[in-house]
């Protein structure tokens, strides 16, 4: 039954991490609220079947953000509507209640059942991708209506598998493989991190999953994706214990040969594509976003401008490349492509603390500190900050140290 549940969990949690489903009107609220009850049911039957007791000094960090919701709520009341309050309280609820149950089982049993989830789903979306968007051996079913900056008609695949954003390649414009998800990048950075959590955590240099997810992710088109990727690998290498059983000589020789390729990797594949990732739209953009996002942070630094208001992030953001079109009609794009913009902006200082505080925590977990690397990382390079599978993070970073401090 526990795993059952474990299963339905992490998968609601992916599903709600800006997926197609997840920004259709009214879809994430009840998602989040069903992973509330989910994982209420799973901590019940873990301590009733155990008899574990929850740590008091994992009432730490509930009571801190304890304080700091209601406060950033209270100080932004004006712009709150009913939906938007219920998903930013559910999503740290969801963050509360996995510390306690990251303290109380073992965490990599979470873990491996998510990235079986999204190893799985990655060969669906890859056998799609194949036979229907490249091949048209599979016919699409229908279109979607996706509301994800510009409101367009996306193609769908069963409702399992949908056609989102094209990318010019080699002189070819190609489609790239979104899977479930809003845009290719985001289920490139879903894809990269499973890949993090298997290699880092789980202590796997490599395997048929990790295979399968870097096949779907060369699919997607993601540079993001493949950097958190090439990351982890590096700091894999240098928090493995097995080349010290080696000789001296032979350690030293391997150290060298991994310089040499990790070398030669960034001068002739990660450099000239992020130069030239600067030199299109997206990389102007990006370099957009950060400036935009720490002059309307200096508006009110200590509490920000509120929940998603990307008006006025917006007001400091000056690159043309943003007048585009979409569907042959003029639009203004301000999105975001990184996280670090909005917890700043929108949170201040004071909402920035439920970030910051657990990835400084992370870092002090040996366990963690490389994953936690990658997820400081993460947060520069892709938008996810509002989403249930970094707060799972999050928790998961935090539990241990939180675990050790004494409040006898």
């Amino acid at each position: 039954m526990q795993k059952f549940l474990k299963y339905i969990i992490m998968l609601l949690i992916v599903l709600s991490s800006n997926t197609v489903y997840s920004v259709m009107p009214g879809v994430k609220n009840k998602l989040l609220i069903v992973v509330i009850l989910l994982l209420i049911t799973y901590l019940y039957l873990q301590i009733s079947s155990k008899n574990d007791k929850v740590k008091k000094s994992l009432l730490l960090p509930i009571i801190v953000m304890g304080l700091i919701l209601p406060t950033y709520i209270l100080v932004h009341s004006s712009m709150w509507n009913m939906s938007t309050l219920v998903s930013f309280v559910a999503i740290f609820i969801i963050e509360s209640l996995f510390l306690v149950i990251f303290s109380l089982s073992a965490d990599r049993d979470w873990l491996k059942i998510l990235v079986n989830l999204i190893s799985s789903y990655a060969f669906l979306s890859f056998i799609f991708y194949i036979l229907g968007t490249l091949l048209n051996l599979i016919s699409a079913t229908g279109t979607v209506t996706l509301l994800w900056g510009a409101s367009r008609n996306i193609t769908s695949y069963f409702n399992l598998y949908f056609e989102t954003q094209n990318i010019y390649f080699l002189g070819y414009n190609m489609p790239r493989n979104s899977g479930f998800f809003v845009e290719a990048p985001v289920f490139g950075l879903v894809l990269a991190l499973a890949v993090s959590v298997e290699v880092l955590i789980l202590n796997k240099a490599f395997s048929k999953r990790i295979a399968l997810l870097l096949i779907t992710l060369a699919t997607t088109f993601s540079l993001s994706g493949f950097l958190i990727v090439f990351v982890t690998y590096v700091l894999f290498f240098f928090k493995s214990t097995s080349y010290k059983e080696n000789g001296s000589l032979i350690r030293i020789l391997t150290i060298i040969s991994f310089i040499f390729v990790a070398i030669i990797t960034l001068i002739f594949i990660i450099i000239p594509a992020f130069n030239e990732k600067l030199n299109t739209t997206s990389g102007s953009l990006r370099l957009d976003d950060f400036t935009a996002g720490f002059k309307s942070w200096r508006l009110h630094p200590l509490v920000g401008n509120g929940l998603n208001n990307i008006e006025v992030i917006s007001r400091f953001m000056e690159s043309p490349q943003r007048f585009t079109y979409v569907n042959g009609q003029p639009f203004y794009n301000a999105g975001l492509a990184n996280s670090i913009t909005p917890i700043i902006s929108d949170g201040g200082i004071l909402l920035s603390l439920l970030y910051f505080l657990p990835l400084v925590l992370g870092l002090k977990e040996k366990k963690f500190r490389s994953f936690t690397i990658v997820l400081i990382m993460s947060l520069f390079i892709a938008i996810y900050q509002y989403t249930p599978i970094l707060i799972m993070f999050l928790a998961l970073i935090q539990s241990r140290q939180v675990g050790r401090i004494n409040v006898e």
